[in-house]
């Protein structure tokens, strides 16, 4: 397995941590590490099992008595190839089940980026169920038609 826990630099597999703990491992178990909060805890979880084919962590925030609310995922799906590296891409969550953005990270050194200006998207996402309001907190920001209709 892939997933593993890294504390203080000291890494152990998550395989090694089940064992360790007397836990089977299984595909789709998940593995998280937590920070309480007021009124809950934050969790940061990976899944065991996952497809080599993609790297997935997610970030949730669990309110006391209540089910946790999904608010970002992270991916690299080695399958989307477009034009050379797999895309590093993070969906960011409301309470809907759909995701209402996304954007694609630049994984390269921070060398390659250039002297430039570094420029990335943010692509919102509304659904029958959600409307996004965006609001442009600067200067910096350019406004682009729809993907696709």
């Amino acid at each position: 397995m892939n997933q593993y826990i890294k504390v203080g630099g000291k890494i152990i597999s998550a395989e090694d941590l089940c064992k360790i703990l007397g836990i089977a491992p299984e595909s789709g178990m998940k593995v998280s590490v937590g920070q309480n909060a007021v009124g809950g805890a934050f969790e940061a979880s990976v899944l065991l099992g996952v497809p080599k084919s993609c790297a997935f962590a997610a970030v949730e925030f669990c309110p006391d008595g209540s089910p946790a609310i999904r608010l970002s995922h992270s991916e690299k799906d080695f399958n989307e190839v477009d034009g050379g590296e797999p895309p590093v891409r993070t969906f960011l969550y409301d309470q809907a089940d759909g995701y209402v953005s996304y954007l694609n990270h630049k994984i390269c050194p921070k060398e390659e980026l250039g002297d430039g200006v570094l420029h990335t998207q943010l692509i919102a996402s509304g659904d029958t169920d959600v409307i996004v309001d965006v609001y442009q907190e600067n200067q910096h920001v350019e406004w682009h038609d729809l993907l696709s209709t």
